[in-house]
């Protein structure tokens, strides 16, 4: 997958998709955050770093793996799963896979229960990550129809942000 033509540009569109996440989940946070308590806090902040973990791993998409898979020897750091079985590899993806299990259950677990935000935001968002998180395991396209899901879930979230900024304006 990596050495086909398309990888860099598609996970070059996930980049700025990841950053304006977490801008996002902070600006709905910042409208909740008074009745969201502490499982709020702790769901927000573990999005946030599970995000940026993501935002890392996309970074190593773009930049390191390309430059890995083009010296022939190396190629089998990827398909003999070499490169993802080091104690350090794993490390990391066992720290963002519990960041962002944890900041999906409880941050979409208070959105539910937000009276600032439509439910089906929430319902939306943690749908699409349980989808997009089992996809691979069946195919990859069920993996891109959560990332959708979820996606749906955010612009609700987005829509409900502006209309409301635009019904009490910050004076």
């Amino acid at each position: 997958m990596i050495l086909d033509s398309s990888w860099i540009w598609i996970s070059s569109l996930a980049f700025p998709g990841l950053i304006f996440m977490i801008f996002g989940f902070t600006a709905v946070y910042s409208k909740i955050y008074e009745e969201a308590g502490k499982l709020g806090l702790t769901g927000y902040l573990f999005i946030i770093l599970a995000y940026i973990f993501q935002v890392s791993k996309v970074t190593w998409e773009i930049f390191v793996y390309p430059a890995i898979v083009s010296h022939a020897p190396s190629i089998a750091l990827f398909r003999e799963k070499i490169f993802f079985l080091h104690p350090q590899v794993k490390l990391f993806r066992t720290l963002a896979e519990t960041a962002i299990s944890m900041g999906i259950f409880l941050f979409c677990t208070v959105l539910v229960r937000s009276r600032a935000f439509l439910k089906t935001a929430g319902i939306l968002i943690f749908t699409g990550a349980l989808i997009h998180a089992v996809g691979p395991m069946i195919h990859v396209y069920i993996a891109i129809t959560g990332v959708l899901i979820l996606s749906a879930g955010c612009f609700i979230l987005g829509t409900n942000l502006i209309h409301d900024s635009k019904v009490n304006p910050v004076s």
